[in-house]
C-alpha cells in the first residue's frame, strides 16, 4: 500500500496532496456505495431464489416458471419482486406456526 502511495505521488509531484486526498476520498466512497448496492441486490436475489423454491417445491413449477409467476404477481400488484418474494417467504412461515400459538 505504501509503494501505491508513493507512485501517485511520484506521477504528481507538482499538484498538492490535498487535491489527491479528496479525489481518493471521493472514489472511495463511490466504491463503497456501489458495494452496498451490490451487496442489497445479491441479498435480494437470494429472498428471490427462496421464495422461488417455495413455488417450485410444492406446485411442481420450474424454476422458469416460478421466476415467471413472482415476476407477473410484482407486475400485477405494481411491486418489485424481491417486495412480492418476502411475502410469500413471510406467509410460508406463517404456516409452520402450529395452531393455537
Amino acid at each position: 500500500a505504501d509503494d501505491e502511495h508513493d507512485d501517485i505521488l511520484a506521477r504528481f509531484p507538482d499538484r498538492p496532496l490535498l487535491p489527491l486526498v479528496r479525489q481518493q476520498a471521493r472514489e472511495i466512497e463511490q466504491l463503497s456505495r456501489q458495494l452496498a448496492s451490490l451487496r442489497d441486490t445479491l441479498e435480494e436475489r437470494k429472498t428471490i431464489d427462496k421464495a422461488n423454491s417455495v413455488l417450485i417445491t410444492p406446485q411442481n413449477m420450474s424454476e422458469e416458471q416460478a421466476w415467471t409467476a413472482l415476476r407477473k404477481m410484482a407486475m400485477d400488484k405494481n411491486q418489485r419482486m424481491v417486495d412480492i418474494a418476502r411475502a410469500l417467504l413471510t406467509v410460508k412461515n406463517l404456516w409452520k406456526i402450529p395452531p393455537g400459538e
